[in-house]
């Protein structure tokens, strides 16, 4: 006893303060690396630290349960210091629980290794406790196996504590299993949970020990109404040991029997949900509607022609017009028994079947079908796994128990009494195995389903961007067209306007010049006048140029400003590639907009001297 008190104390080292473990000190160093790696993510503080024990009494009548909060409590409650306390119950069970299946588990690493160095567990056990804790994602979730440790022979021979009851000759196993639950919040409605179970059986006083850690109660709910006063005797009978073994096995087919409840439903959920996504994909494609009131035999005119290709499709295929019945003496054609109305093609006249065909509104499809599907492919290929890995453990668990009848130690009592409880376990065994082999098969022929709709969609997608794409470039083709018009006319005005920009250039030199010889700037004598009359006036120039000038300057600073102002609002709005452009030509129109406004304002500036002069003249 002071041996297994030691490892208690040092229960922070575990698996490192196990006694006789048969393991490789690297290996034990690797399993408390982990744990002190993972142990943020896997246990909750000492406020919210709860373990539930379920143990028989050792007055042998019945289980009793108790509840622990902290470490000073697991301890009173184990006996480790109180030496009065110290023999362990027949059978005792320990539950771990969590919030939900990805939260820290409801227990201090203190209290589940104290558990664990008191009964010293096996170290792999860890392997099955490391895919709990919290997580955002499932983390080790796929993780699968059986372990066990047999100790049989005297050479073999574990730790012996008759305080305890412990003879040293024992076999310890873990294993853990999954199974489909219906989930209370949102989102998916069911969700795969899983259990992590240790157990160990002492096969010379028959004391047994059970470590379950799961999220919910469900399986702590289930052992008590199993052990209670209404359960099964093959449960809770411990008198003698071969009935304490025979509990044993029945305790297994509990843990077995959750794991394969619900797959039926779960995978009819899954094909539900495959349908819902890819029904649509095996309805017909429907052809371009006509009107019920026009006659198959005489083609229609063009007003209703086009009058029916204004009509949205979609309404017409909701008017069913079902074949006539065929006569009683047949039998009923197969779309009659297996096709939906709305698979069925609406009745077609022979113009209906000269058009192409056309995809409803109904059969358009997009990548979030794609996604949908993949999804429920994604939930199928899990089940399918899960169920291979609990089929897996329950071939291992068999076979495990049928071998060990011949190891060398094993009592003759058990060996006398047991085989026909090994063999009712067995065939118990074999019947949760068959069904869940059952399901098995189903959720391959789902996902070869899958698989073919998956590769149905896709050709339905390609189809669909193909008629996008030919959409699209017919538009393509429609707008060139109309840019190719519009180019047309934009180079006949071109050419007007060139032809408009010569005559009016041809034409301005004669007209300043005739605007100039009107003012008295220049004149022409009378036929009476004498020789000496002067025909240029000094005064007349210099008043010209006085008014023309400050105009021409006024007119080319207020061009200068709006043209400024027009660039930088263009470089505002503008792309940087586009503003430097802009800034490298923006000066470049400057030049023909500079000579057409001297030009202008000369003939302005000639015009109203020429009205000046007359009107001083008059």
């Amino acid at each position: 006893m002071d041996q297994v008190i030691v490892s208690c104390n040092a229960a922070a080292d575990y698996p490192k303060n196990l006694i006789r473990s048969n393991t490789y000190e690297f290996v034990l160093d690797s399993y408390f690396n982990q744990l002190n790696d993972r142990q943020d993510d896997l246990f909750h503080n000492g406020d919210r630290a709860i373990l539930d024990l379920w143990d028989f009494g050792h007055s042998g009548k019945a289980f009793w349960p108790r509840q622990v909060c902290s470490g000073r409590a697991l301890r009173d409650h184990l006996g480790i210091d109180d030496p009065i306390q110290q023999k362990s119950p027949k059978c005792r069970f320990i539950f771990v629980h969590a919030p939900n299946s990805r939260d820290r588990l409801r227990t201090t690493r203190h209290m589940l290794t104290l558990s664990l160095s008191y009964l010293q567990v096996m170290p792999e056990f860890l392997d099955f406790v490391f895919p709990f804790g919290k997580q955002i994602s499932e983390r080790g979730f796929h993780f699968g196996g059986f372990r066990y440790r047999t100790r049989l022979a005297y050479f073999e021979r574990g730790l012996a504590v008759p305080e305890l009851g412990w003879s040293g000759y024992d076999y310890k196993m873990c294993y853990n299993l999954k199974s489909v639950e219906q989930a209370k919040g949102g989102g998916e409605p069911w969700s795969i949970r899983q259990a992590a179970i240790h157990h160990s059986f002492d096969v010379k006083s028959g004391q047994s020990s059970w470590i379950v850690i799961k999220a919910n109660q469900l399986l702590q709910d289930r052992i008590k109404s199993a052990t209670g006063p209404r359960g099964l005797p093959k449960v809770c009978s411990f008198d003698g040991l071969d009935r304490a073994f025979a509990s044993t096995l029945a305790t297994h087919l509990v843990f077995c029997q959750w794991s394969g409840e619900n797959w039926r439903w779960y995978i009819e959920f899954l094909e539900e949900q495959f349908q819902e996504s890819t029904q649509r994909t095996l309805a017909p494609i429907t052809r371009a509607p006509t009107s019920p009131l026009r006659s198959p035999d005489r083609p229609p005119p063009k007003q209703n022609l086009q009058c029916l290709e204004r009509i949205d499709h979609a309404t017409w295929p909701e008017v069913k017009q079902p074949p006539k019945p065929p006569p009683v003496s047949d039998p009923l054609p197969m779309e009659f028994h297996h096709s939906p109305d709305y698979m069925k093609d609406p009745p077609q006249t022979p113009d209906d079947r000269s058009r192409p065909a056309k995809m409803d509104s109904r059969q358009v499809f997009s990548f979030t079908d794609v996604q949908r599907t993949h999804h429920t492919e994604k939930n199928a290929n899990a089940a399918m796994l899960i169920l291979k890995s609990n089929i897996s453990i329950f071939a291992d668990i068999k076979r495990y128990y049928r071998t060990i009848l011949s190891f060398q130690g094993w009592p003759s009592e058990l060996t006398d009494k047991c085989p026909e409880d090994i063999s009712r376990f067995e065939q118990d065994l074999f019947s949760i195995e068959n069904e869940m082999r059952l399901q098995l098969s189903r959720i391959e022929t789902l996902l070869q389903w899958i698989a073919d709709r998956k590769s149905l969609l896709h050709g339905i997608l390609d189809t669909q961007n193909t008629e996008a794409n030919k959409s699209s470039t017919e538009n393509m083709q429609r707008m060139t067209a109309e840019m190719h018009e519009i180019a047309v006319k934009t180079k006949q005005e071109t050419i007007s306007m060139r032809i408009i920009t010569f005559v009016t250039l041809c034409f301005l030199p004669p007209t300043f010049i005739s605007t100039l010889m009107s003012t008295d700037i220049v004149h022409f004598p009378d036929a009476n006048a004498g020789p000496f009359e002067s025909l240029f006036s000094l005064g007349a120039l210099q008043l010209y140029l006085l008014i023309s000038l400050p105009l021409v300057v006024v007119t080319l600073v207020g061009w200068y400003v709006f043209y400024l102002r027009e660039i930088r609002q263009k470089d505002r709005t503008a792309k940087p590639e586009e503003s430097n452009r802009s800034v490298r030509y923006r000066y470049i129109p400057g030049f023909p907009c500079f000579a057409g406004a001297i030009v202008t304002n000369i003939i302005c500036t000639s015009n109203v001297y020429a009205q000046l002069e007359s009107g001083f003249s008059k």
